[in-house]
């Protein structure tokens, strides 16, 4: 996928998971993440591809239940269903509530179809990822809070900061485990 498109994709699954979990609908932002990753996997290599895309959501898990838990973070629709649905007297499907939400799952494993295209100038910077996960990862909550999303907790200055602080761990975590799982790099239209 061209950089520009990789790009644009990601936007519009941001605004997928966001949007969609604001308005109680948080399956939607699965279904984009899971359809932009299944388009970014390289192909001839998919199997792989996707086993480093879903180790990314993995420590992506890891850095938002973390912030959850430390109370920085809070939020919207953690199921991947509305709370009720009209049709039945269920309620939304099971998703451990210790658990960063499906959505923001998804939506680490899309940022992860990232690496290798759009952000693929990064790769050659390792400092720079963290300087970028450090301002960028605040920005992109206050973002997701304006829409509703999100309820940043707590002094707001400080959760921010350790918003930042978790993601320069965890961005470049997510970036060596996804290039340790994926491998090299084969030739376009490979």
């Amino acid at each position: 996928m061209k950089a520009f498109a990789n790009f644009v994709g990601f936007q519009a699954v941001w605004f997928a998971c966001v949007f969609g979990a604001a308005r109680g609908a948080g399956w939607l932002g699965v279904v984009a993440g899971i359809v932009f990753a299944l388009v970014c996997a390289e192909r001839g290599r998919r199997v792989r591809s996707l086993a480093a895309l879903a180790l990314v959501g993995v420590v992506g898990c890891g850095v938002d239940s973390l912030q959850r838990a430390a109370g920085w973070i809070e939020y919207a629709n953690p199921g991947l269903a509305p709370v009720a649905e009209p049709w039945s007297s269920s309620t939304a499907l099971a998703w451990p509530a210790a658990l960063a939400p499906a959505w923001i799952v998804a939506l680490w494993v899309a940022f992860g179809a990232t690496f290798r295209s759009s952000m693929r100038w990064l790769g050659a910077y390792p400092v720079v990822r963290v300087v970028f996960a450090l301002v960028g990862a605040p920005v992109s909550y206050l973002g997701a809070e304006r829409m509703e999303a999100v309820v940043i907790q707590g002094d707001r200055a400080s959760s921010l900061a350790f918003i930042g602080l978790a993601w320069a761990f965890g961005f470049p975590l997510a970036w060596w485990a996804e290039e340790r799982v994926r491998g090299a790099d084969v030739a376009p239209g490979a």
